[in-house]
């Protein structure tokens, strides 16, 4: 599987399961927003990921 898959999967599943646990939906939107823009970009500047 190709690591973009991978970030999309996990990224849909971390939302979904927030949402089931009963977090307010603008807070998980802005939390999985911000970690995923993060894990991104640590991925493409410290190891040259090709996203």
């Amino acid at each position: 599987m190709e690591l973009e898959t991978l970030l999309v999967v996990a990224m849909f599943a971390s939302f979904m399961g927030l949402l089931l646990l009963g977090f307010p939906v603008a807070w998980v939107l802005a939390g999985t927003g911000l970690l995923f823009a993060l894990a991104g970009h640590v991925l493409v500047e410290q190891f040259d990921a090709n996203l």
